[in-house]
């Protein structure tokens, strides 16, 4: 087993998980801690933290599914908190692809043949 996510054979640990759970525990672990290490310095030391309450949640439950809730509801908590700042800074254009700003373009106003004149929010190019 390696720690390289494109050799990750999905059936291959859930057979050791079967068979030997010790070992895969072990290399779980192993394969976590290898992963916050080529973490980026600024990343490592809340990852290492983020790791130990996973593993004090999962140590505290008694069953699995109760520590897989657990955990769910520990990242949809963390997701609700964090994408308000995310939409808010896709909003204003703080975030793009280049850190560029998006591109913008002028609205033209087309007055409906239904209801025969614009709509009263819009403004014609050079109306005031």
């Amino acid at each position: 087993m390696h720690a390289d996510s494109d050799d990750f054979d999905f059936d291959e640990w859930v057979a050791l998980a079967k068979g030997d759970p010790e070992a895969f525990e072990q290399r779980r672990t192993q394969l976590l801690q290898t992963a916050i290490r080529k973490a980026p310095d600024g990343n490592r030391s809340r990852l290492e933290g983020l790791q130990f309450q996973i593993d004090m949640i999962r140590q505290k439950m008694r069953h699995p599914m109760g520590a897989c809730v657990k955990l769910s509801s520990m990242m949809f908590d963390q997701l609700s908190r964090e994408l308000p700042l995310l939409m808010n800074s896709l909003d204003t254009g703080m975030v793009t692809d280049a850190g560029k700003k998006p591109p913008t373009a002028e609205v033209i106003v087309l007055e409906s043949k239904v209801w025969g004149k614009k709509p009263s929010n819009c403004q014609r190019p050079g109306d005031k």
